[in-house]
């Protein structure tokens, strides 16, 4: 059966999401960064989160429909913030991922009612100058029209290199599908994490939070997760192996049943 992709609208802010499950309790997933959106994959995320359909209501949010070219972290969070206000989400067992973990950060630092419980996966609440050289590698190939140079280096800093040789041929094939819209759209959300920090604000944070860091994370460094947890009172924190990749969150075969265990703590 396939799922149905919505369009949640607040003013001028349209924002597409999907939801499964039937259970009492929110989870909302905040996504990272991606060559295309995740809409397309809504079947193989819902696979991934089966876990948590009996006692979960499971809302997967992308970004917002057109997208200034002027867009940040913090607009992107007003965003995201707004739109989980219009469908009524309160309390709510949130996940970000990478990018999607800066956002997560600022809701729960800003609008603490909308969030029960934190987990933070492979994220940083700084993205210094040295980290942003990857982001601006990707969107200089997006600029010049060439998905499959971005899809290769980006998958290849995001994967453990046997998972990327493995899967080389998969990410060629995506490439052929990404259309110039989404290079556009990438140019953007990929920019929008320079200068990100949100350090100063991390002990607003008051929510129950993981923080699941990986060792010699390529993309975002491992010391962002060890300061992340530092600095939020109520937080644990812990490493996955290097071999996992940035992308522990796709990678590791226990992930989702880690944040599953932490929600029902």
């Amino acid at each position: 059966m396939s799922i149905e992709i919505k369009n949640v609208n607040c003013g001028d802010l349209s924002l597409k999401y999907f939801s499964f499950g039937k259970g009492s309790k929110v989870m909302i997933i905040l996504p990272g960064l991606s060559v295309q959106s995740v809409m397309g994959s809504a079947a193989s995320i819902k696979a991934q989160y089966r876990i948590f359909e009996n006692e979960y209501s499971v809302y997967v949010l992308d970004r917002r429909e057109n997208l200034p070219e002027d867009y940040n972290m913090e607009a992107m969070a007003e965003d995201t913030a707004a739109a989980i206000n219009s469908l009524e989400l309160r309390d709510a067992y949130i996940f970000g991922a990478s990018q999607g973990g800066m956002l997560a950060m600022l809701i729960a630092a800003k609008y603490p009612e909308l969030v029960k419980k934190l987990v933070l996966g492979s994220t940083t609440a700084k993205v210094s100058a040295e980290h942003f050289k990857d982001f601006k590698k990707w969107t200089d190939l997006a600029k010049k029209g060439d998905a499959e140079g971005l899809y290769m280096s980006f998958c290849e800093g995001i994967y453990p290199p046997d998972m990327f040789e493995k899967y080389k041929g998969v990410f060629l094939e995506f490439a052929k599908m990404t259309t110039n819209e989404d290079l556009a759209r990438f140019v953007i959300l990929a920019g929008a994490a320079e200068g990100f920090d949100i350090t100063d604000r991390l002990e607003k944070i008051s929510c129950p939070t993981l923080v699941l860091g990986v060792k010699g994370d390529k993309v975002v460094g491992e010391n962002g997760s060890k300061m992340i947890a530092e600095k939020i009172s109520d937080s644990k924190v812990y490493f996955y192996d290097e071999k996992y990749g940035h992308s522990a969150f796709d990678t590791a075969p226990d992930y989702t049943e880690r944040i599953y265990n932490f929600f029902e703590e």
